[in-house]
């Protein structure tokens, strides 16, 4: 088995949802800022800010937001280049794609938080029929119609190479690149390696595959010019 430095391609996974399914058939896999259309920072630091600060402070309040307030906190102030909304990230596990995807109930990081923040709000009676919660409702109606989209878990599968990537903090020392020449097919699996994809500005659908989490199982891969039904791998 050779390294990534006697070949000129790799798999990564990109772990995503049905929900922009349609979209990457349509249009491929790029770079896409969602919060540039639905403020979703400025939702999440809205609906982060109706809870009141002892619930914040609760051992179990991590346990019923599903994300810990630190990841909250860092994906409002967008400073954090491992948080940031907008790059490409990939990994080269599947193994690890599947644990992502299956953690982002709406397809995106940002989004989930969003969605649990939302909800846990709306059950906890500080967002309901109130003047807070109104205005939310208006101001952010095109985002919560987002979120009542049913979405399935979904990875997207595709080749890179070394001169389109960048760590997954956005740099490119020569020592990083010499560390991953070495790696082989089961390295790249088992440690996992996060990724920004650079280039190409749009991986088209043609050059993707992808595996889908339907009734607790994963299925796939499947092509996305393809139907289920022809997929070769259950």
């Amino acid at each position: 088995m050779g390294t990534i430095k006697n070949s000129s391609n790799f798999t990564v996974y990109h772990a995503t949802g049905t929900i922009f399914l349609d979209s990457i058939k349509k249009n491929g896999l790029k770079n896409y800022n969602l919060d540039r259309q639905y403020k979703l920072i400025e939702a999440l630091k809205k609906l982060y800010d109706c809870i009141p600060d002892e619930q914040k402070e609760r051992p179990d309040f991590d346990a019923k937001v599903r994300r810990s307030n630190p990841t909250i906190r860092l994906l409002i102030k967008q400073d954090n280049p491992l948080y940031m909304n907008g790059p490409l990230f990939a990994t080269t596990s599947l193994k690890k794609a599947k644990e992502f995807a299956l953690s982002r109930k709406k397809g995106s990081e940002l989004l989930t938080t969003v969605f649990h923040l939302y909800n846990f709000c709306n059950n906890n009676g500080w967002f309901g029929k109130n003047e807070i919660g109104e205005k939310f409702k208006s101001q952010f109606n095109e985002l919560i119609n987002l979120l009542d989209i049913k979405s399935n878990p979904i990875i997207l599968c595709f080749e890179t190479n070394l001169s389109s990537i960048v760590s997954e903090e956005g740099t490119n020392s020569e020592e990083y690149f010499a560390w991953l020449q070495e790696l082989d097919e089961d390295d790249l699996e088992n440690i996992g390696e996060s990724l920004r994809i650079t280039q190409p500005s749009v991986i088209p659908s043609s050059a993707l595959q992808y595996y889908e989490y339907i009734e607790d199982t994963w299925r796939g891969p499947f092509s996305l010019c393809e139907s289920q039904g022809e997929s070769d791998t259950k």
